[in-house]
């Protein structure tokens, strides 16, 4: 697994009688329609999966269908948990591409998208 710098996110968990529809994206409306959302810290990550601490105890027994949300992207369909230690390894359902891996993983500098210099062209 690629390291990363420790992401703050959410498991969104849809009750299972709500998830019997064949969506692969989590629909903004289906969060005001009984969703839980469950803050966790994402250490590791990697196009096939991630790894979770902060997580409740027993959410990898929990029923239901599960997304992975980290700020600035939709939401990863997660297929399965498994724990290990005092972390969740979750695999995503779709794999990511790898561009959106090192995004992720790799946060370009936050001074570099701020800065209030613009490039000019002037014309004598």
């Amino acid at each position: 697994m690629d390291c990363c710098v420790p992401i703050r996110g959410e498991v969104i968990r849809l009750p299972a009688e709500r998830s019997a529809g064949g969506r692969r994206r989590l629909v903004v409306t289906d969060w005001a329609e009984g969703a839980e959302r469950i803050p966790v810290l994402v250490v590791a990550l990697d196009a096939g999966g991630c790894r979770i601490l902060d997580a409740p105890p027993g959410l990898a027994d929990a029923t239901g269908r599960f997304w992975l949300k980290l700020p600035d992207h939709e939401a990863i369909e997660i297929a399965a948990f498994a724990e290990r230690k005092a972390e969740l390894a979750c695999t995503f359902l779709h794999p990511l591409a790898a561009a959106i891996v090192e995004e992720i993983a790799h946060p370009p500098h936050a001074a570099y998208h701020r800065s209030g210099l613009k490039p000019r062209c002037t014309f004598l």
